[in-house]
């Protein structure tokens, strides 16, 4: 009756098998099987428009799904069904492999796994760019350096691809720059160019958003900024909500939360080598530094902060550089 009621002259059978799918998935909270019926009902419309048959045992939220980003599209028309794309994959993956790529298409096919989303969306196309993540580095603290790694990593998320930069080489806020005379805005302005540079140039041509985690180390005299950019409350010229932060940490910084102690924030112009070092090399220049030698701005107790920060807006990562290096060390 609800589709019924939904008729009017002239109405094609696009339309209205698009009206039964959409009445039959707002129907499955009285039945899942409603979920079946609506992704049966909408795959049959797609058959329309593509020929031939294939499976029907996709549910309708994951069929929306990849209508909307996976399945390859002329002109926002759908020309791929989701078995194509399936094959397409494992074409792009084994090239003249024959027998890989049909038992990839077969193992893809009956659930056993699936690749990750710019394998799916790039896969036997014109930029089969496939992985998913990508680490970059700052290339130095510099306009061009800044502005080289933004297109990098524009670039990178324009094909799907996630990316992870570190920020420690970026001077402080109030630091001198020799070469304009002038001082630095610090980090959380350049942040906001990411940040809007991550919704811009989102993954795959707006098939979803753009993913940019921004690696700090906990000495930088900008931290606390840092650890502001996701809150709800506050100015929005101090803000940057669409970017993911994480804490690259070493030990002596646990070791000084844990004992309520006193961490000391600096540039890393003023003091540099810190993000090159690592164990009781970091911790010998570290406490050099904080001693007074040079460049100490300001000194903070952090577990309050840490904690606020995380319950407030969440999202942050935390990683200890150097567990990860002595692990890393290990396995090789």
């Amino acid at each position: 009756m609800k589709v019924i009621s939904g008729l009017y002259p002239g109405v094609t059978t696009v339309e209205l098998d698009n009206l039964a799918a959409e009445t039959a998935a707002t129907m499955t909270t009285k039945h899942p099987d409603f979920a079946i019926l609506a992704a049966r009902i909408a795959i049959s419309n797609l058959h329309k428009e593509t020929k031939k048959t294939f499976s029907g045992t996709l549910f309708m939220p994951s069929l929306k799904t990849l209508e909307r980003s996976y399945l390859l599209k002329i002109h926002d028309k759908v020309v791929e069904r989701p078995q194509h794309m399936l094959m397409r994959v494992a074409v792009g993956i084994h090239g003249d492999d024959i027998d890989a790529a049909i038992e990839t298409y077969n193992l893809m096919s009956e659930g056993y796994f699936t690749h990750a989303s710019p394998t799916m969306f790039n896969a036997a196309t014109p930029k089969p760019q496939l992985s998913s993540c990508f680490l970059v580095a700052m290339r130095e603290d510099s306009i061009e350096g800044i502005y080289d790694t933004l297109k990098q990593t524009a670039l990178i998320s324009k094909t799907a691809g996630g990316i992870g930069v570190h920020v420690h080489c970026i001077r402080a806020k109030g630091t001198f720059i020799a070469g304009t005379n002038g001082v630095s805005n610090g980090l959380v302005p350049m942040l906001r160019v990411f940040n809007n540079t991550a919704k811009y140039v989102d993954q795959g041509g707006n098939k979803r958003p753009g993913a940019f985690a921004i690696y700090l180390e906990p000495w930088h005299a900008d931290l606390l900024e840092f650890l502001d950019l996701r809150k709800n409350t506050g100015k929005e010229e101090v803000r940057a909500r669409d970017l993911f932060y994480a804490l690259w940490i070493p030990d002596l910084f646990m070791e000084r939360v844990e004992s309520n102690g006193v961490w000391s924030l600096m540039c890393p112009h003023v003091s540099p080598g810190l993000a090159d070092v690592w164990g009781e090399e970091f911790n010998k220049l570290y406490i050099n530094y904080g001693c007074g030698f040079l460049g100490c701005k300001k000194r903070y107790f952090f577990k309050e902060r840490f904690a606020n920060g995380e319950t407030v807006s969440g999202k942050y990562f935390f990683r200890s550089v150097d567990w990860m290096i002595r692990f890393g060390q290990k396995i090789r």
